[in-house]
């Protein structure tokens, strides 16, 4: 196993320590791997959503619906965060779909992805909905992901990591096939794209007092390899954070003790984490966001502030030696056909499986279609399926297989092969 895969899955285990601004030194999830929804993905993967594919939300949601690198602290100086003095306003809020023009009229189930025939050698595709695809561009590195994909779908940010020199950030053009790179010294430092044409993107730094770190919105092509200085500081990172929206423009939502929403230092509604510190996943609805405590998967309402349960933790599965297998834990939700799945586990991988939720809230795994599991990363979900990224044999290093779970067919249709990541445009909200 590489050193990156090594620090993948012991950043991603951290993740569910809900690390808080004193001693933060992992990023927030990914970015999702894919968008979480079209609303903006996360996450997130983030990390996400997902990181690696989700989150990365997005959240992850974001992934939203991820997986993180390690860093060393940074020692440059920044610009100190300013800190709005006035107590957050109620907890009243819409979050909207930005309202763009959707570059080659691309929609719900196309897919942008990185696919691999050789270990330094990647090539971005993009597929439409039947299979079609269209090669866009090779990329050279040891490592690559791709954390987020533009609102107007031009624009795709790949992440690059070669085992020696400099990590880098390239947003590639769909369109003229050009690209732009920045320095970036861990795959969390991305947040997501902070504009639907995917212009700038939330990045984050230390803050200068050494304590905790904070979110900057960066213009793409001013971070060169010798700078990382921030066009300005937006606030105080706990936990983690996403990228959402409100009434077209660009808002963070954070975690810790509480889930706020941001536009710059101004805190525009904020409600207590349900059961502690929770991090945020990927906006479930116009008026709730979908967070992960230690409690489960649960929607916190800007609407009033109320909570509600969507997924109790995985109870786990007995061995044939008595043993029990948990899984690594709950990474993002979604509802198709009234009936609402859970995915496991970090974004990679065939071992992390979809799971039905039971009249009690528990998470029920769905298990195997003819022969293939239904499992590994959600990179979108339209109305009637889910696509769910199997990696082969590693994380994240490896090749694997995009599938379309179809619940109401009951069917794992294959829709690429070779991939190492991938998101696929998402219903808004990913619902």
């Amino acid at each position: 196993m590489t050193d990156i895969e090594n620090l993948l899955r012991d950043a991603y285990r951290a993740r569910a320590d809900l690390v808080t601004e004193d001693d933060l030194t992992l990023g927030a999830p990914e970015a999702p791997a894919g968008p979480v929804s079209d609303q903006k993905v996360g996450s997130r993967p983030s990390m996400r959503r997902f990181a690696l594919p989700l989150t990365v939300a997005a959240t992850v949601a974001a992934l939203a619906a991820g997986a993180v690198i390690l860093a060393s602290r940074s020692t440059h100086k920044t610009t100190p965060p300013v800190v709005d003095p006035t107590p957050a306003p109620p907890a009243q809020i819409t979050f909207t779909v930005p309202k763009v023009n959707t570059w080659h009229n691309i929609g719900p189930g196309w897919t942008v992805a990185l696919t691999s025939s050789a270990k330094t050698t990647f090539t971005l595709v993009l597929v439409d909905p039947s299979g079609a695809r269209t090669t866009i561009t090779t990329l050279h590195s040891d490592y690559g992901q791709i954390l987020d994909w533009s609102q107007n779908r031009q624009r795709v940010a790949v992440f690059l990591a070669p085992k020696t020199g400099n990590a880098s950030l390239v947003v590639i053009d769909l369109a003229s096939h050009s690209q732009t790179s920045d320095a970036l010294s861990g795959i969390y430092q991305f947040q997501g794209f902070n504009d639907p044409e995917g212009t700038s993107y939330d990045k984050v730094v230390d803050n200068p007092s050494g304590h905790g770190q904070s979110i900057a919105v960066v213009p793409v092509g001013s971070a060169k390899l010798t700078s990382t200085t921030p066009t300005h500081t937006l606030q105080t990172l706990q936990g983690s954070a996403i990228v959402a929206y409100v009434n077209g423009r660009p808002v963070t939502i954070s975690g810790g003790a509480s889930i706020a929403v941001r536009s710059g230092a101004r805190v525009l509604a904020s409600v207590p984490s349900p059961g502690g510190s929770c991090a945020p996943v990927r906006v479930w609805s116009t008026r709730s966001v979908l967070v992960l405590c230690s409690t489960g998967l649960v929607t916190v309402s800007f609407d009033g502030g109320h909570s509600v349960l969507v997924s109790k933790p995985d109870p786990g599965i007995k061995e044939n030696d008595g043993t029990m297998n948990y899984p690594y834990g709950l990474s993002d939700a979604v509802t198709l056909n009234g009936q609402t799945y859970v995915i496991e586990g970090p974004p990679c991988g065939s071992a992390y499986p979809v799971a039905r939720l039971d009249s009690n809230l528990v998470p029920r795994r769905v298990g195997s279609l003819h022969g293939v599991d239904v499992s590994g990363a959600v990179t979108g979900a339209t109305d009637k399926a889910l696509y769910l990224l199997q990696i082969h044999g590693g994380c994240p290093s490896d090749t694997g297989t995009l599938y379309r779970y179809d619940p109401a067919a009951n069917t794992m249709t294959t829709v690429l092969s070779g991939v190492t990541a991938a998101i696929t445009v998402s219903q808004p909200f990913f619902r």
